[in-house]
C-alpha cells in the first residue's frame, strides 16, 4: 500500500511538472523589446535562410558552408531589414526558384527594396509576446508580402511571399545600437 501511494505521488509530480510547458516571458525582456520597437530605427540581420524548395540545390555545391537543403547559413553574408520610421530598407539573399520573370543579370538576384511600403501594419500578439509587422512592397518587376515577428529574446522571423519566387523565411536577430 505504501509503495502504491509513493508511486502515485511520484507520477502526480511528474504530470504537474510536464504540464507547465508554457514559457514565462520575463518582464525585463518584454520591456527591452517594447523599447526597441519604439526606437526610430530597427535593424535586423538574418543568420539563416529557409527556402521552400532548396532540396534541388542541396547537392549542387553552391550552398555556403554549414548549410543543408532547408537551412542555409547566412553568417558572414551581409543582409538586413531596416525599419526607419515609416520606410524600409531590405537587402536579403534569395535561395529558391524563380517562377516567372527575372533575367540573366545576377546583380539584383536577392530581395531588395528601399522606400515607403504600400502597406505597413504593426501589432502586438499578447499570447506569444511578439511584435508583428506586415509589409507589402513592390520593386521594378515584382511585389512582396513580408511578415516580421520579433520575439522578446530579440530573435526574429521574416517570412516573404513573392509574386515571382517561391516562399522563403529568414531567422535572425535585432541588432542593438552600440554606444
Amino acid at each position: 500500500m505504501r509503495t502504491q501511494i509513493l508511486t502515485m505521488l511520484v507520477l502526480a509530480l511528474i504530470f504537474v511538472n510536464c504540464g507547465s510547458g508554457k514559457q514565462v516571458v520575463k518582464a525585463e525582456a518584454l520591456e527591452k523589446l517594447n523599447a526597441i520597437v519604439k526606437m526610430d530605427t530597427i535593424t535586423i540581420e538574418s543568420d539563416q535562410a529557409n527556402p521552400q524548395n532548396a532540396l534541388l540545390m542541396a547537392n549542387t555545391g553552391l550552398l555556403p558552408v554549414g548549410s543543408t537543403g532547408g537551412s542555409i547559413n547566412l553568417i558572414g553574408n551581409p543582409n538586413h531589414l531596416k525599419i526607419m520610421g515609416n520606410s524600409l530598407s531590405i537587402d536579403l539573399p534569395f535561395y529558391g526558384e524563380m517562377r516567372m520573370g527575372g533575367g540573366y543579370n545576377t546583380d539584383n538576384a536577392g530581395i531588395n527594396f528601399e522606400g515607403i511600403p504600400d502597406v505597413f501594419e504593426h501589432s502586438f500578439n499578447s499570447k506569444k509576446s511578439t511584435q508583428n509587422y506586415y509589409f507589402e512592397v513592390k520593386n521594378d518587376t515584382e511585389s512582396f508580402q513580408i511578415n516580421l515577428s520579433i520575439y522578446p529574446s530579440l530573435r526574429t522571423e521574416i517570412r516573404v511571399n513573392s509574386s515571382h519566387r517561391t516562399f522563403i523565411s529568414y531567422i535572425g536577430q535585432v541588432i542593438e545600437k552600440r554606444e
